[in-house]
């Protein structure tokens, strides 16, 4: 314990801050580098799960505090897949007629952007429709679909029924010679032989039944194959008139006729990242699906300097080279797709426009972050989102390579937008929730749109998001500001953040800003807490953490920055912690005997200034002008004669103790009591 002491005493209160401070900055790199995959000190681990949290309640915090017209006004509108338009049209999916006229109420009331929070990957589940369906496919099963097939195929059948019939007549002949000399041979013999005369006549019948059928069937096919050129133009007409009543009563076509029609309008898809979610997906589905989003693959990196393709320069801000000088990306980093689930080939092909809304949220539950670009071979696939804010600005994606990292995404770079979309290395880009995106966007129903009786000018010029919002339909997201947000509502404010150019950064050389801030923070809480009494510091560092929460978010979390102030707090509190635990094994307990000592001799404001400095308490004694005061009872002795000792020990009480509080008050030190004596 003696050793424990001296060490101790070896300590000071700021060496304790700085020991504090040092450790957390140590946690504090861990988490951020990442350099462990799991436990505490991972990002997995609960203090960037606390870190987390800490940022949803900046979200919310922000959100109970701001105005509607503090915010930029939403250029997104939602059309809205809800109960009232479930209670019209049904249950999800609806019929394509019926998406066909929701797009084409959109296109008419002049949105800039149309994009579709949903995937078209089966055809349309109208009855009557399928019934037609079903009739061509098994049309086309027994192999009717190309004419000139099947009578190709009936001629080769016909060569071939000819060919086994000249055989069996050849069969039949040597039979008929064989029977003949059979019988001779009978006739020989006996020719009361009835057995073998009945046996004859037998073989002989059986012969000719088949030789007769043999006949006929040769008769039919000459008579197949004459007609075979009949045959050809009745089953033309007949594919034809088939392909004209699947056209008119196909749902299908008529929302494809919509979608291109529109010009502007983004088809929804998702990908895959793990082989187990393709089960049951051949090579050749596969195949098919990625061609039919082929039209959005981004096939090019480029340089931030490099924004030429196909001999027509981009307007950017710095000094253009040529496309030869683009440069090659590793990557790895990027979250890769393996397969997709696309449009079909009637959508695909109606417009170029392809995003996926693929959305991975924090280990903790949240959507606070999404791939704007995701991996797939050597090419790159682009979000709904991102392809809907291209879109809006009539602008092309160029991904970026980091200035210093050619390796390494850094940016996407949007041409006419003339700004730049700041992602990391694996494509990501944090959500900036101005507010609660289901407050904040207007949201309109998709049945008033088809029905015509909403407002134009709720879309005119604006990115429209069709998605499922009925409670129900599965497609939730849990946001800082509720366990189920329709997906749409988290791919609109994407957008809105790309269109307005406000984000929610960190940049990469925002930790070192925090470790030199953390290392300041130690010298002050050193300086501060062992100048101040325990439950002064107590104060001091609660109101420490208040200012952090309140600085961070009024002037760093709102102009689009997130800095990570976990650390810093609780460095506060273990400081706290450390420096009121060193003080009462060494210096507290050295005060409190002193405070035991001088209480009943000096004021506590005396006291108090002793223990703030406790090398006044010196025997060398001080040269100082002072005031003394001696004061009695006039008379006691007389007094006290006639008192007995309970009230002479009253009067005393009496007399002394407003005395006492006299001196006391006027910060005084009392020498001591001489019987009636002050």
């Amino acid at each position: 314990m003696a050793t424990i002491k001296k060490k101790l005493f070896k300590l000071s209160p700021m060496r304790i801050s700085l020991l504090v401070g040092f450790c957390a900055i140590i946690t504090h790199f861990c988490i951020e580098a990442a350099v462990f995959h799991s436990g505490p000190l991972s990002q997995l681990g609960f203090i960037h799960e606390i870190e987390l949290k800490f940022l949803d309640m900046k979200f919310q915090q922000r959100a109970s505090s701001v105005t509607p017209e503090e915010l930029p006004p939403p250029k997104v509108v939602i059309v809205a897949e809800d109960e009232n338009s479930i209670e019209k049209y049904g249950l999800l999916p609806w019929s394509r007629s019926v998406m066909a006229k929701l797009v084409d109420g959109i296109s008419a009331a002049g949105a800039k952007a149309i994009a579709f929070d949903i995937v078209f990957s089966e055809p349309d589940r109208n009855s009557a429709y399928q019934t037609i369906r079903n009739f061509e496919e098994e049309y086309r099963k027994i192999g009717l679909e190309n004419p000139e097939t099947s009578i190709a195929t009936l001629a080769t059948g016909l060569t071939e029924a000819e060919k086994e019939t000249a055989e069996l007549l050849k069969t039949y002949s040597e039979l008929q010679k064989q029977s003949l000399n059979y019988a001779k041979k009978l006739k020989k013999q006996d020719d009361s032989d009835e057995n073998g005369a009945k046996e004859f006549e037998k073989l002989s019948k059986s012969l000719q039944k088949s030789l007769a059928k043999m006949k006929s069937t040769k008769q039919k096919l000459a008579g197949l194959s004459e007609h075979g050129g009949l045959l050809e133009q009745k089953l033309s007409a007949y594919e034809e008139e088939l392909a004209r009543e699947v056209a008119n009563v196909s749902p299908d076509v008529a929302f494809a006729k919509s979608i291109k029609a529109a010009n502007n309008l983004i088809l929804g898809y998702f990908y895959f990242r793990d082989q187990s979610e393709m089960v049951g997906v051949s090579k050749e589905e596969q195949a098919r699906d990625i061609a039919r989003i082929e039209s959005a693959f981004v096939k090019h990196i480029y340089d931030l300097n490099i924004m030429e393709m196909g001999g027509q320069e981009i307007v950017a801000t710095k000094e253009l080279a040529d496309q030869a000088a683009i440069k090659k990306l590793k990557l790895s980093p990027i979250c890769e797709a393996i397969g997709m689930q696309a449009p079909l080939d009637l959508f695909a092909e109606a417009t170029p426009y392809k995003g996926h809304f693929n959305h991975a949220p924090d280990f903790d539950g949240p959507l606070r972050r999404t791939a704007l670009l995701t991996r797939f071979n050597d090419n790159l696939l682009p979000s709904l989102s991102l392809m809907a804010a291209a879109l809006y600005e009539n602008s092309t994606i160029y991904p970026l390579a980091d200035d210093y990292d050619n390796t390494v995404l850094s940016a996407i770079y949007l041409g006419n937008m003339d700004k730049t979309v700041p992602i990391d290395a694996t494509g990501r880009t944090m959500v900036n929730y101005y507010t609660d995106p289901q407050k904040y966007f207007p949201t309109v129903s998709a049945r008033d749109v088809i029905e015509g009786t909403i407002d134009p000018n709720i879309i005119k010029d604006k990115i429209v998001f069709v998605g499922a919002t009925a409670i129900g339909t599965m497609d939730q997201r849990v946001t800082p500001f509720s366990s189920f947000t329709p997906g749409v509502y988290v791919n609109a404010m994407i957008s809105q953040n790309i269109v307005d150019g406000r984000y929610l950064l960190r940049p990469l050389g925002w930790p070192i800003f925090e470790y030199i801030f953390m290392i300041l923070f130690a010298i002050l809480l050193g300086f501060l807490l062992k100048k101040v009494p325990v439950y002064s510091g107590f104060g001091i560092a609660i109101g420490f953490i208040a200012l952090l929460f309140t600085a961070d978010l009024f002037f760093i979390f709102d102009n689009g920055y997130w800095a990570h102030l976990i650390m810093p707090m609780i460095q506060c509190l273990l400081t706290y912690v450390a420096i009121t635990i060193y003080r009462y094994l060494t210096e507290e307990r050295e005060k409190k005997q002193i405070r035991n000592a001088f209480q009943f001799y000096l004021s506590r404001s005396v006291v108090d200034e002793v223990l703030k400095d406790t090398s006044k308490l010196r025997l060398n004694g001080e040269r100082k002008e002072l005031t003394v005061l001696f004061s009695d009872i006039r008379g006691f002795t007389t007094i006290s004669e006639g008192l007995s000792p309970e009230g002479l020990a009253n009067l005393l009480n009496e007399y002394l103790t407003p005395m006492t509080d006299l001196v006391f008050k006027y910060d005084g030190t009392l020498d001591k009591y001489m019987g009636d004596a002050i």
